[in-house]
């Protein structure tokens, strides 16, 4: 019984250092996937980081050309006012 309960020890420690083995060896292979995607994420943050700030400068550009289109409009139409309060009938 004794004989049999030692085997029986030995192949259970045998059976959970490899277990513990293998899984330091996924453990690994799992934190160097995650590190990959990690590094693939940042470069994607930076690539929109920098669309962002290509679209706020083309933003800005539009609203201040708008913004003259605006003023020129104004200045259009009050010298058409003028115009028309010179004539009378």
């Amino acid at each position: 019984m004794k004989k049999t309960l030692t085997i029986l020890s030995v192949l259970v420690l045998g059976g959970v250092v490899a277990g513990c083995s293998n899984s330091s060896k996924q453990e690994e292979d799992a934190i160097t996937n995650l590190s990959k995607q990690v590094e693939m994420l940042s470069q994607q943050v930076g690539a929109l980081e920098a669309n962002q700030r290509e679209a706020v400068n083309a933003i800005r550009a539009v609203d201040s050309t708008a913004d003259a289109a605006l003023k020129e409009s104004m200045r259009a139409n009050q010298r058409l006012d003028n115009m028309a309060t010179s004539y009378t009938k």
